[in-house]
């Protein structure tokens, strides 16, 4: 919860400062491949876990991205590159895909190449495909018209070992001016590592398409003002010039913190341990984005010790409170008081705005979360749990309480527009564990003002009735909802007054989905496949008809999926990682259901060994 408000308040527009214009760069992305038959083998072997067929295809499509009828003289074990250019210059022909050579002219029959056009446009070791027949023919004067002779608009520039192949003569000619230059190396360029990488020109798209995107936005911005109107008819005490105001002011912030931006690159690692998917965004060294990113310190994840262990979601933030973010928040809370200003007194007003100061003030920038299948088969719901560190868990408790009746203020004003009549009540002292006060806050909803549906639904997930939880002790305070909220709160206490102990870092699924991670970072995040798979089935209506009958086999899926970020510097680093062990997984029931390894309908299972007499 903190973390998303802390992301949204960093786009609030007292965070931001004008940024100095730069001329835009003709070379808005780069892809590259460090082996081009590296790259194309494990993109073979990964397709072919789960489809042997198109596994055995992939190979057969390298002639084709690369634009040549075969492979002769192509040096496989080179690197690849593709530069994507300006689009408003050079069209939708701006691709231009590079190669390493072998041997150069059979590379250029490979590619189907006929005469040289010396000197066009002042450019040597340039190549056309020609018509073969009509040049041969031709006098040397009407060779000198050398595009009546193209038979494809197909380009191919040598530069060094290297063949810059385009569909356009310009897109050619002005990629190999950057290599003579050496004003493009791709490697470089892509400094995030892997089988396949990436580089997307933030700045240099900004600067193409900035005026662009602000044309843009105007009809977005109106369609938000006349939002804010219709949301005034329904509750005349709104504010819609305010609201349109600060909708308005967002969406500058976003795109202002967009052209902060230098650059993000990207790297696709295929190794057999799994799938990484790492990548870097780099933010303008003197931005403020930028010296936001140099003020967070990573942590351990140790409060991850104290999330359940069956958590099938945990997640783990570490941030600096910083007053820049500070700074925004209150922004934040004005812009929301001001859409509706009748919404609190004066007094109400300073104390919103106080109160989350003080709780800003308290936060020491280190949240858990855990989500868990709670119930049972018929009723699978959730529980959601969330540890806060703080200063001063006493005080942090009071605080929530206050910002819960401050939220009552606002649901109660808000209730014609949301169309749910819904009310908050708040039991304190409701409960204890281990000497430790358990408040409960119920969400009460009116029965009349929401549809049965969808009351059902939220029982089943949540829980009847749904009730918030709030404890404080030592230096953290807790916060559990869901169905099971009162035994995990329960729980959670007894972790945190022992320091940790929740197991939840040595599960088997979290060791396999973060194997390779750092051991500090500012994001962490895993998700367990197989619990998730187990909840959606859990919310899906019983299945009808005869093959429907038993209990339905459960999918041996295995290992996990991980992500975590890290501020380094001007930049946020992060990998997203899919294990081997749900690859494998994922595969064996792929093929079982190809291969008819899946059950059988009752009635069609095949004959077993006769029975002993």
């Amino acid at each position: 919860m903190v973390l998303t408000l802390a992301l949204g308040f960093l786009g609030h527009p007292g965070l931001l400062r004008a940024q100095q214009n730069q001329l835009p760069q003709d070379c808005v992305a780069v892809i590259h491949a460090p082996s081009l038959k590296g790259a194309v083998t494990k993109v073979s072997n990964l397709v072919s876990q789960v489809s042997p067929m198109f596994g055995q295809m992939v190979p057969m499509l390298v002639p084709k991205v690369i634009g040549a009828q075969s492979l002769n003289g192509i040096d496989m074990a080179g690197e690849f590159n593709a530069v994507i250019l300006n689009p408003k210059r050079y069209g939708s022909k701006n691709v231009v895909r590079i190669v390493s050579l072998a041997d150069a002219q059979m590379a250029l029959q490979s590619f189907g190449l006929g005469a040289q056009p010396e000197g066009k446009q002042g450019v040597a070791n340039v190549f056309a495909q020609l018509d073969q027949a009509r040049w041969l023919a031709a006098t040397p004067e009407q060779k000198k018209n050398i595009e009546q002779f193209i038979r494809k608009r197909l380009y191919v520039a040598v530069v060094g070992n290297k063949a810059l192949v385009a569909d356009s003569l310009e897109a050619c000619t002005s990629t190999a001016a950057m290599l003579e230059a050496e004003t493009l190396n791709c490697a470089a360029a892509c400094g995030t590592k892997g089988d396949i990488c990436a580089n997307v020109n933030i700045k240099g798209l900004m600067q193409i398409y900035g005026e662009d995107i602000d044309r843009e936005l105007a009809p977005f911005k109106r369609g938000l003002r006349q939002a804010a109107q219709a949301a005034q008819a329904q509750q005349p005490d709104m504010n819609p010039e305010a609201m349109s105001k600060m909708l308005d002011s967002y969406v500058n912030a976003v795109v202002a913190i967009v052209k902060q931006l230098d650059a993000l690159e990207l790297g696709l690692a295929l190794d057999n341990d799994g799938i990484r998917l790492r990548a870097g965004l780099a933010a303008s060294p003197e931005s403020d984005v930028a010296n936001f990113l140099r003020q967070q310190a990573p942590g351990g994840g140790d409060v991850l010790k104290m999330i359940p262990s069956d958590s099938f979601i945990a997640a783990s933030a570490r941030f600096k409170n910083t007053q820049e973010l500070k700074d925004a928040l209150r922004g934040f809370m004005e812009d929301i008081l001001n859409c509706a200003p009748g919404a609190m007194t004066p007094d109400q007003r300073t104390t919103a705005i106080e109160s989350t100061e003080e709780w800003m003030d308290i936060l020491t920038g280190e949240v858990g979360m855990g989500l868990i299948l709670a119930g049972d088969g018929e009723n699978t719901g959730l529980t959601l749990v969330e540890v806060f560190s703080v200063t001063d868990a006493a005080k942090a408790h009071k605080l929530i309480l206050k910002q819960f009746d401050q939220s009552a203020i606002f649901m109660s004003f808000y209730r014609n527009v949301a169309g749910l009549d819904m009310e908050l009540a708040v039991t304190e002292n409701a409960a204890t564990h281990q000497d430790v006060s358990i408040t409960e806050v119920a969400i009460l909803f009116d029965p009349a003002k929401v549809p049965q549906k969808t009351r059902d639904m939220m029982r089943k997930i949540y829980g009847d009735p749904m009730i918030v939880r709030i404890a404080a002790t030592g230096k953290y305070m807790i916060i559990t909802f869901g169905q099971d909220s009162l035994a995990r709160m329960k729980q959670t206490i007894e972790f945190v007054k022992a320091g940790g102990g929740s197991g939840l870092p040595t599960q088997p699924e979290f060791v396999s989905a973060t194997k390779g991670f750092p051991a500090s970072t500012n994001l962490l995040v895993f998700v367990n496949p197989k619990e998730v798979v187990n909840f959606v089935k859990g919310m899906m209506p019983p299945m009808a008809g005869p093959g429907a009958q038993g209990a339905q086999p459960e999918l041996a899926i295995a290992g996990g999926i991980g992500a975590y970020a890290l501020a380094k510097g001007n930049r946020l680093e992060g990998e997203l990682y899919i294990s081997q062990e749900l690859i494998d997984s994922l595969k064996t029931i792929v093929m079982g259901q190809m291969g008819g390894g899946m059950p059988m309908p009752p009635g069609r299972q095949p004959a077993g060994p006769p029975a002993p007499r």
